[in-house]
């Protein structure tokens, strides 16, 4: 079933409230008609706890909005105050730039440039990645005080 949001919620709660009225009043004039047809009050019910657990329903999708919200206001919070999610970056070693000119010309292997950062194989090419924008950039920022 398809879960109503903003402004019509409030509105599909107050027309729920209206159903179980109507049908509230409606079963009392009926007494001795409901006497005759047992079938009535027995529809009338299953219809007024179907109402309910719409509602229910409603109310619990709510909550889960604004736990959603709440969780988004404590995560916003937490990292206005400097708070660092997810793994800690491993940098890469002082000696880095050094060992990468030399695996770019050749002189060092992958695994040996591995062994002598300690990186892993995926973060060393991430930090190679971001030394040659590093580099590109510098590279640009020179041509750019040429001219």
């Amino acid at each position: 079933m398809a879960s109503v949001s903003g402004g019509g919620a409030s509105e599909y709660a107050q027309v729920c409230d209206r159903l179980i009225d109507i049908l509230s009043a409606s079963k009392q004039p009926r007494q001795a008609e409901s006497a005759k047809n047992p079938q009535t009050e027995v529809i009338g019910g299953v219809i007024v706890e179907l109402l309910r657990y719409l509602e229910r329903l409603e109310e619990s999708d709510r909550g889960r909005e604004t736990a959603k919200k709440r969780q988004a206001d404590g995560i916003a919070a937490a990292r206005a105050r400097g708070v660092k999610y997810g793994r800690p970056v491993k940098k890469a070693p002082d000696n880095f730039i050094v060992l990468a000119e030399q695996w770019e010309c050749g002189k060092l292997s992958i695994g040996e440039f591995m062994k002598q950062t300690g990186l892993k194989e995926r973060t060393l090419y991430r930090r190679l990645q971001e030394y040659k924008i590093t580099k590109r950039k510098q590279h640009q920022g020179k041509q750019e005080n040429k001219d």
